[in-house]
């Protein structure tokens, strides 16, 4: 098989790979698939020996090249350096599909091929995604639906936007009736689709999108618009606006559908995300050269926050795991030298893909108008959320960098045969190898995640333990999944292996709260007055109106016989929750002792 057909095919099943049995049964066996199918490509590629184009021949090499070693060299000042391993992994397969890309689909033909993969992978997901929308279909798991084969609708709409501009291209191109209806008939599929998501900061990318292969693209129609496709054209607009308006319930208004952007948690949503840009904004004026590290922005954000994040049902803290915001995140972990380099690639994405559109034969052109429109939406949808830090969109985006490549490289006369072709595939094959074996744990240790909530709904506490400790052999460098194995333990009466479960999280996430605090608790059940203080100190640094750790360390100074500071911290907690009987009877409790122990020895 031709290899540009076998990197289209790739790129078209990629979007739809999903594991059932899995916490996360979309991202994670994407992303799996995504790196040793990156790898497996190249192990192909130096098995057939190729031309080789001279690296730094092709446009991108170096921006890409300094972007990814900068990202490496940041997890040597990393705190955490598992979460930025796992991101340096994705990107490098997506640099490796770049490289492939850039060096072999050196013909129209090639570079028309691989969008056709892009294409078909987007229509399947948007059928998929309808479908769930429509019919109520449910083959696949959904977490916030209709999100097809992405758990979340804001992440399917991502890959829309990355998608939709393959589609658009090819009905500007089509010069027979069939290929202009199947194209058009795609555009309405994804653009539906993009619609019934609610993702705002996708139709804002596919307006821009639109803009830019409307007024790019002129050119590049075979002839004047005739009639036929003005005809199509016109159907296709209809047919849109009456995919728009079905819903589960039949015929709807789009106007109607639109009210649920007007719901409190859609407004909640948007201040939420505006309170982590800002937030964000005071990591990077941390360290503004350096930044935090790569992966590590959920490790330090705590840190930084004035307003902790809690799960609207139970109260707990959460864990703020992305800026919504890739801009702003990369410049947080990898500082103003990490931005400037991505800067660095994008001016010369733009100014590449110009010359290309403007001014090279439309079979050249029409590939990198389309790279342009889809690299163009993702550069929008990455200020409002993080498709840099998903699977698929990255892959997409490094396959449309080597499409613009591509024409670039063809001119540049071949350097010859691969250079130590063997030591490349003996390279390559070890690679793919060690990622299998590494895929196979990740996807194994999530399996065990999902049997260790299961129990944990169930408050089967010896389940909960056992599965998180076998997700703990299967990947020992996930620690976070310890935090509910401590909280079975506690439930237990067991301070002692809740603490030990509990210290391993807070050496990788030193701002956990909600570690924090349940160290505090184990400590305190254990008899460490002194290490519970210090936890507690630690979370009310952090979450000042915390008011479960103002109870905790009122109960540390009354046993240390503290009775002042006790009546204080209690007088805190009740403040913070006044409903919360038990901080009220505590408070009252206290009172009645008066200023015993005000003068302690032991007392601050």
């Amino acid at each position: 098989m031709p290899f540009p057909r076998l990197v289209a095919g790739f790129l078209a099943v990629a979007p739809l790979v999903v594991v059932p049995g899995l916490h996360d049964f979309a991202n994670l066996p994407q992303s799996a698939f995504v790196q040793t199918g990156a790898f497996g490509l190249l192990l192909l590629y130096f098995r057939r020996a190729p031309a080789s184009l001279p690296f730094g021949a092709a446009p991108f090499d170096l921006p890409l090249l300094a972007f990814g070693l900068w990202s490496g060299a940041s997890l040597l000042w990393a705190h955490n350096r598992y979460p930025g391993f796992e991101v340096a992994l994705a990107w490098l397969a997506c640099g490796v599909v770049y490289f492939v890309v850039s060096r072999t689909v050196l013909r129209a033909p090639d570079r028309e091929a691989v969008l056709t993969g892009v294409l078909v992978g987007g229509v399947l997901v948007a059928a998929l995604g309808l479908s769930q929308q429509l019919f109520g279909l449910d083959l696949v798991t959904q977490v916030v639906p209709p999100a097809a084969t992405f758990a979340n609708r804001n992440v399917a709409a991502g890959f829309m936007v990355v998608a939709l501009p393959a589609a658009l291209v090819r009905f500007l191109r089509a010069r027979e009736p069939v290929a202009c209806a199947g194209a058009a008939l795609a555009s309405i599929a994804m653009g539906g689709y993009v619609f019934h998501t609610l993702a705002r900061s996708a139709w804002l990318a596919v307006a821009l999108e639109l803009l830019v292969v409307g007024i790019l693209g002129a050119r590049l129609a075979r002839g004047s618009l005739g009639r036929a496709k003005a005809g199509v054209a016109a159907a296709a607009v209809a047919l849109l606006l009456l995919l728009v308006s079905l819903g589960p319930q039949g015929v709807r208004s789009p106007g109607a559908q639109l009210q649920e952007l007007a719901a409190p948690a859609k407004a909640r949503s948007a201040i939420v995300r505006l309170e982590v840009w800002r937030d964000t904004l005071a990591m990077i004026r941390a360290r503004p050269l350096l930044g935090v590290g790569l992966g590590n922005h959920e490790v330090v954000y705590p840190a930084h926050t004035q307003t902790v994040m809690t799960d609207p049902v139970s109260g707990a803290p959460l864990q703020v795991d992305q800026a919504h915001n890739d801009y702003l995140q990369i410049a947080a972990e990898l500082g103003l030298v990490g931005l400037g380099l991505l800067a660095w690639t994008l001016v010369r994405t733009a100014r590449v893909a110009a010359v290309l559109v403007l001014r090279a034969e439309p079979e050249a052109a029409a590939p990198a108008l389309a790279a342009l429109g889809g690299l163009a939406g993702l550069g929008v949808d990455a200020f409002f959320s993080f498709p840099l830090h998903r699977a698929i969109p990255p892959l997409i985006a490094a396959a449309y960098l080597g499409l613009l490549a591509a024409p670039v490289g063809a001119a540049v006369e071949s350097g010859g045969p691969v250079p130590r072709r063997r030591l490349g595939v003996a390279a390559a094959a070890l690679a793919l190898l060690a990622l299998l074996f590494w895929s196979e744990r990740r996807l194994r240790a999530d399996h065990h995640v999902l049997r260790m909530l299961r129990a944990d709904l169930g408050a089967d506490w010896a389940g909960v333990i056992a599965e998180g400790d076998a997700a703990r052999r299967a990947n020992p460098f996930q620690t976070l999944g310890l935090f509910r194995v401590a909280s079975a333990h506690l439930r237990r009466g067991e301070p002692v292996e809740a603490g030990a479960a509990l210290e391993r999280i807070v050496a990788d996430y030193p701002y956990h709260v909600g570690a924090l605090g349940n160290l505090g608790i184990a400590r305190l059940d254990s008899g460490d007055l002194a290490g519970a203080r210090e936890c507690f100190t630690r979370v009310l640094a952090l979450a000042p109106n915390d008011g479960l750790a103002r109870f905790s360390l009122g109960q540390v100074f009354e046993r240390m016989g503290c009775a002042a500071r006790a009546r204080e911290e209690l007088q805190k907690a009740v403040a913070a929750d006044p409903e919360n009987a038990l901080y009220v009877e505590a408070f009252r409790r206290v009172t009645a002792l008066g200023d015993v122990g005000a003068g302690h020895a032991g007392c601050p």
